[in-house]
This record gives C-alpha cells, structure tokens and sequence, in this order.
C-alpha cells in the first residue's frame, strides 16, 4: 500500500492556486509499506511524528493522510531540495493554478510520483479536502 501524506492550501479564490506539499522517497517515489491500511496512523505515521487532521482516506492500494501541521513538527522533515540521498524521504511542493475546468497550467501527464500521474493524485485530493 502506497502511504500519502499530504498538506493542500488553496492560496488564491479568484484564480485558484493550490499548493500541494507530498512526503515522497527522495522526491520521486511514494512511501510504500506492505501493510492493509487500518492501522497505518498507528504503525507508520505517530512513531514518525506525523500527525492527521483525520483519519486516512483508503482509495484504491493508496492512504491519503492530510497531515495537521499544528501538531506535526516540520522542522524535523527535509524538503526536495536539501537532500541528496535519493533514498530519504523529503517533502516535494506542487503548484496548480486554475480550477479542474479551467486549469490554465496543469501539471505535465508525464510528470509522475511513483506508479501515479502527478494530477491524478491531486485530483484524489480535491476529493478528500474542503476545498
């Protein structure tokens, strides 16, 4: 099961501009566990001091975990460009602007994180959050 921690802000109304910030394997690759998803807060995310807003959204072989940065402490993580070691995991930043009916510069189809499009995994996110 591919493991998904994620923070979404929508930093403009009038023309939307999302911000997606994904805690991937050296920027490319999802976080991946053989696990069946019911314990994975539990498990994986708490001893890794990542905290949920709510509960994993199970879709698929995929957890969506919207992480409450109020009680995760970012500091603690790296981001894509501090690392070098392909193999740590690092927060990657994203940028949409435009809605899904008038996305005015979507992200590329061939721009993937692991098995998934970039878009498709941000359209599974529009699904879970407020937005």
């Amino acid at each position: 099961m591919f493991i998904i921690p994620f923070i979404h802000k929508k930093i403009q109304k009038q023309m939307p501009i999302h911000q997606y910030h994904i805690l991937t394997v050296g920027g490319i690759s999802l976080w991946s566990e053989a696990c069946a998803g019911h314990h994975i807060e539990k498990e994986y995310l708490i001893p890794n001091g990542i905290y949920l807003v709510q509960q994993p959204c199970i879709k698929d072989n995929i957890a969506f975990c919207e992480v409450d940065v109020h009680k995760t402490n970012m500091k603690d993580f790296y981001t894509w460009n501090e690392i070098e070691d392909k193999d740590m995991f690092c927060w990657r930043t994203f940028y949409t602007f435009g809605s899904k009916e008038s996305n005015w510069l979507p992200i590329s189809k061939e721009k993937y994180l692991g098995p998934y499009p970039c878009q498709e995994l941000f359209d599974m996110i529009h699904t879970i959050v407020d937005i």
